[in-house]
């Protein structure tokens, strides 16, 4: 285990988010594929044939509030955004993004 390492699920370090026992997408995953968009299995949002809902997470799980619909760096609840670590886009302050996508 890496001391240095920041799970995404948790905020716990030693571990990642793969082997997070707190993940709530890590059972269904380990079975298949479960497509973040559409709900079905054998594919990823990345390679989903359907046209992407309002923001293509319906069926994605957040492992801030345990809510269906979004993912940790767009939940509201979480205070560090895409930052595990802390910290924020350099250019504008932001933490829902990174400095080359501002």
């Amino acid at each position: 285990k890496d001391a240095h390492v920041v799970c995404l699920c948790c905020r716990k370090t030693g571990h990642t988010l793969a082997n997070c026992p707190s993940n709530p997408n890590k059972a269904s995953r380990r079975k298949k594929k479960l497509c973040f968009n559409c709900g079905e299995p054998g594919h990823s949002i990345h390679n989903c044939p359907k046209e992407k809902g309002e923001n293509g997470l319906k069926f994605a799980v957040c492992f801030i509030c345990k809510e269906q619909g979004h993912i940790s760096a767009q939940c509201p609840k979480n205070d560090r955004g895409i930052y595990p670590k802390g910290g924020c886009c350099k250019i504008c302050g932001d933490k829902r993004h990174l400095a080359k996508d501002c």
